[in-house]
Order: C-alpha cells, then sequence, then structure tokens
C-alpha cells in the first residue's frame, strides 16, 4: 500500500458553491413529467442518469428496464413535500401475481430493491419488501428531506449497494425499512455487488421529487479534486509515504474537467475517453513513492476548477485508472472522505496507492 498526504495551498479563496439550492424557476411547476429510460442507466455515481426538462416539472415515475444489473438515477427532491418512491402498482400487486400463478410470463421485475442516497453517493435508506408484497417501497420520511440533488437507484433482490467499507445497508429490518448501518455505511456508493441475474420492466412513482433544470448546479463526481473554491494558483505541498510494497511502480497525475469529468468533450464511459485523460494530463504533475520512503514534492494547480486524479499503472501513458472506469462498470478509483484509494490490477484491495487531500487557505502571497 502507498500512501500520500497533500496539503492545498491557496492565497484567496471565495465561497463555495452549494449543490442543494433550490432551482432559480419561481414559476409554478409545468405538467407533471414521466421518465422513460433509453439508454441503460449506470450503477455508479459516475454513471447515473440525470433527470432533465426544460421546465422545472414534478416527476412523477421512472421507468426502465434492468437486465441483471441496477439502474442510478440522479433527481432533485423539492423539499417542499414528503418525497417517496414505490414500485407498487395494479399490474405489479394483482397482475404480477396472477399471471406467475397461471404460469403465464410477464415482463415485469418480480422482486425489486429500493435506494436513496445524498449528492456525495452516502445512503439515506432502502427497501426491498414492504407492505406484504415484493415490491419496494421508500416510505415518506416523518422529517422532509432537504432540498437538492439525490441518487435513486433499483436493483433486483440480493444485488446491493456497496461501498469501499462493503454493503452500505442491512440485509433486513424489523419493520421492512433499511438504514445505512452495514459495515460500509461511513463510504459513498461505489456500486453494487451479489446476484445481479434478476431482470425485468420496471416503474417507479414518486412524490416529492423534480426534474432538474438544465443549467442548474449538479452534484460533482465525488472522484473530483474539487478547487472551485480557490481563486488563483493552488500551491500544493506533498508528502508521500509508502505504508506497503507494491508491485507495479504507480505514477499520480491529474487533469482538468468539469463537474462531471469531461475531458476533451468525452464523459467518463465514452469511447476514448481514457486516451483523452492521457493526452491533457497537466504537465510536470507526476507523483511517486518508492517502498518505505517518504519524499516531499511542491506543486501548483490553478484554482476556479475540478482536476480528476489518473494513476499510470506502471508509470503508463496507455493503462490508467480514471473516472471512467466507474463508468464502463469497474471502479479503480474509490473515495471516502479526504481519502482517495486506486485500484492498479483486478484484486480489488484499492491499496495501490492512497491519496489523503486537506485544503488549507493560507494568507495572502
Amino acid at each position: 500500500m502507498k500512501a500520500l498526504n497533500i496539503w492545498l495551498l491557496a492565497p484567496s479563496a471565495k465561497p463555495r458553491s452549494f449543490y442543494n439550492m433550490p432551482p432559480s424557476d419561481s414559476a409554478a411547476p409545468a405538467a407533471d413529467f414521466s421518465f422513460v429510460e433509453v439508454d441503460d442507466a449506470g450503477e455508479q455515481i459516475s454513471g447515473a442518469t440525470p433527470i432533465f426538462a426544460d421546465l422545472v416539472q414534478p416527476l412523477t415515475s421512472i421507468s426502465g428496464t434492468l437486465s441483471g444489473d441496477a439502474d442510478l438515477f440522479q433527481i432533485y427532491i423539492s423539499g417542499d413535500r414528503p418525497f417517496s418512491a414505490t414500485t407498487l402498482s395494479p399490474a405489479t400487486l394483482l397482475g404480477l401475481p396472477i399471471d406467475n400463478a397461471l404460469g403465464i410470463p410477464n415482463p415485469l421485475l418480480e422482486d425489486p430493491q429500493l435506494f436513496l442516497f445524498d449528492a456525495a453517493g452516502n445512503g439515506i435508506y432502502g427497501n426491498d419488501d414492504l407492505f406484504g408484497s415484493a415490491q419496494a417501497t421508500l416510505p415518506s420520511m416523518i422529517a422532509p428531506l432537504d432540498a437538492g440533488i439525490y441518487y435513486l437507484a433499483i436493483s433486483g433482490f440480493d444485488y446491493d449497494p456497496i461501498s469501499a467499507g462493503g454493503e452500505i445497508f442491512p440485509d433486513d429490518s424489523l419493520d421492512g425499512v433499511l438504514l445505512p448501518t452495514g459495515p460500509g455505511r461511513e463510504s459513498p456508493l461505489i456500486g453494487f455487488a451479489g446476484d445481479g441475474s434478476a431482470g425485468g420492466n420496471y416503474t417507479i412513482a414518486l412524490t416529492g421529487a423534480q426534474t432538474i433544470q438544465p443549467g442548474a448546479a449538479v452534484s460533482p463526481l465525488p472522484e473530483l479534486v474539487d478547487l472551485t473554491g480557490f481563486d488563483g494558483n493552488v500551491t500544493v505541498n506533498a508528502i508521500q509515504q509508502l505504508a506497503r510494497e507494491a508491485f507495479f511502480d504507480n505514477v499520480l497525475a491529474f487533469y482538468k474537467t468539469d463537474a462531471q469529468g469531461q475531458v476533451a468533450g468525452l464523459l467518463p464511459g465514452d469511447p476514448g475517453y481514457e486516451a483523452a485523460a492521457a493526452a491533457n494530463l497537466i504537465d510536470g504533475i507526476r507523483l511517486t513513492v518508492g517502498n518505505n520512503q517518504t519524499i516531499d514534492a511542491s506543486l501548483n494547480l490553478q484554482g476556479g476548477a475540478y482536476y480528476a486524479p489518473a494513476l499510470l499503472i506502471d508509470g503508463s501513458l496507455q493503462n490508467l485508472a480514471t473516472v471512467g472506469d466507474a463508468a464502463l462498470g469497474q471502479a479503480r478509483i474509490q473515495r471516502s472522505g479526504n481519502t482517495w484509494q486506486f485500484e492498479d490490477a483486478g484484486d480489488c484491495d484499492f491499496n495501490d496507492l492512497i491519496v489523503t487531500l486537506t485544503p488549507e487557505i493560507t494568507g495572502m502571497g
């Protein structure tokens, strides 16, 4: 395991923007909006499908299809009335059981699960079975959720959300509502694990949700280094310390992106993304560490931007670990708080390089 501590220093700073601000359109919402999945939604934060509309509209349903995976959607919870989500309907409550009893094929998802996460990917609550049905329901909470960006996930039975620490939610609860009390509860979502064989069509009925207004602030990818709250050049003093022997001599670099990790017009998961990241690495920034050594370094990044880390595996520009891997279903970067963990091979131990970033604002320089 290689550990790297980085302190970010800036000559001045401006207030950060917050992503839970309500949309700016104060007019009455337009007609109800029902979203239908076209391109398959991802199951990591970076691959989630954001639900936009030209006008802010109440989001009343999401429909799609699972094929042995999970679907993750970015939505906006209005905060002015209770949020709820359910797959219960006449078709799933009556039609599906009757067809099953009669041996008639039915394309509906038989045993879904629903989970809600905050803008950073931290678990809020979930459900497998509720109200005596194999269908899933996230009931309204006693205290309304704060207005802002959230992530809503649907998966089949026993295909569960995980973080770097393990499963975020337990397998069951006394009242059917799953709270984030699993071993991975302290870290954000990185994907799903378990039996991913279930498939079928679904419709999630919603209350208290609305579409995201185009141009409204969208939560950035959690793997990014956010320097949007800094003005001017940011001086980075780095202390690199190796805590474990690593097979590859990995090198850490950075490239400039937007909040969604876009580089050279490509989003994470797009064909050619890794090559675009390699071609846009910031010159002169290459951090590496030897076994059982401590090395000091200093570098500069321009404030007011997002930066994505890229692990050059064994120093190669042809083999990178980037945020694009998560969008393709194999996350190789995990973040918990101010710590980034990297995977350079396939053993998923995420200890091939560990980076801790601690922002600190200094006086005028």
